[in-house]
This record gives C-alpha cells, sequence and structure tokens, in this order.
C-alpha cells in the first residue's frame, strides 16, 4: 500500500531526479538553498537518493539554516528521522538504484516569505556508503554547498539536488499498517 508517503501541498519543489549524478552523503553535509513564495510552516521533506547496495537505512540528521553570503549560517532548525525509503525501479550511475525518501521534521520550520535558506542533510554515519542524495536537472536555488567532516567552510558542490518540502506532516509508516487493518475490515 506505501509507494509514497501522502502529502498536502508543496511549498518548495526543486525539481525531481535527473537519474544522472548525485552528491555522497555520509562523509558529508549536502546543503541546498530554498525559498518559498509565501510564508508557510515545512512539516515534511521528500528527496531522491540513490545507493550502491539497498536503501540506507539509519537516521537522517536535517538541518535549516539561515542564509550567510550564499552558504549556509546558522543552524534555525534541525533534528533526526528516521526516512521512509522506497525504491522508484530508477536507477544511475553505474548500477544504483534510486529511492523516494520521506520523513517529518520533528517541529515544524515557519519559513518568512521571500527569505533563502539551507536546508542540509547527513546520514547517521561517516563511513562513505555511496549513499548519494540525487541531483536535478532544474533547481530554484543557489549553488548546492557541501561540508566535510573536520572542513572549516562550506564548498559549491555545484549540482542541484532533488526534494520537495510540504506544509503537512506524512503519516508514520506504522500508520500504513493500521490503515491497512481498517481497509481490510471494511471489505
Amino acid at each position: 500500500m506505501a509507494a509514497t508517503l501522502a502529502h498536502a501541498s508543496v511549498v518548495f519543489d526543486n525539481g525531481g531526479p535527473n537519474q544522472l549524478s548525485g552528491n555522497e552523503m555520509t562523509a558529508w553535509i549536502q546543503a541546498q538553498s530554498f525559498s518559498l513564495a509565501t510564508t508557510d510552516t515545512v512539516q515534511a521533506v521528500q528527496f531522491w537518493a540513490v545507493a550502491a547496495t539497498g536503501s540506507y537505512t539509519g537516521s537522517i540528521t536535517y538541518s535549516i539554516y539561515n542564509n550567510n553570503a550564499g552558504v549556509p549560517g546558522i543552524i534555525l532548525a534541525s533534528g533526526r528521522a528516521s526516512p521512509v525509503a522506497v525504491p522508484t525501479g530508477g536507477g544511475c550511475c553505474d548500477g544504483l538504484t534510486e529511492y523516494l525518501l520521506d520523513f517529518n521534521l520533528a517541529s515544524g520550520f515557519t519559513a518568512t516569505a521571500g527569505t533563502t535558506y539551507w536546508f542540509g542533510l547527513s546520514p547517521s554515519t561517516t563511513s562513505r556508503l555511496d549513499f548519494y542524495w540525487e541531483d536535478t536537472s532544474g533547481g530554484l536555488g543557489l549553488a548546492p554547498q557541501e561540508f566535510a567532516a573536520g572542513a572549516s567552510a562550506w564548498d559549491s558542490n555545484t549540482s542541484q539536488h532533488a526534494f520537495q518540502l510540504f506544509d503537512t506532516s506524512v503519516p508514520e509508516p506504522g500508520a500504513f499498517g493500521i490503515m491497512g487493518l481498517g481497509l481490510a475490515r471494511l471489505r
């Protein structure tokens, strides 16, 4: 029953995956800028990733930063999530499998219209696992940035990341089992 999680309203869409490349996430924090057209509260995230051997099953640290002269600045909100990873049937990059990942923010983040923010992702491991935040051919923001462990500054990685932000939380993974039981009882 769970191809992807249901969302109410996209408040920012940086584009879908291009199935051509991605940026390694396990040894770096990857960050992409975003700006909303209207003031709204971001509650959930959907992003595309590719992996060499199955989906990443650990937790992900996310952060929302202010904009500091074109790079991520002060962390305004952060948390850890265990995303739901669903294979899309697509792939790229020498046989890597593509996944669509969804998760809720621990508490919503209210973004002011027209203000540039940065959204950063980093898995809960620092060992390189060939887990990549997939690129998009479009992209609306500033040049994406990455921060390596032990680095003193952000570096541009030049590839826009595929992701969407939503104003309504997604159902928790266990909710699908409960919904399935409810639907079975209706028959």
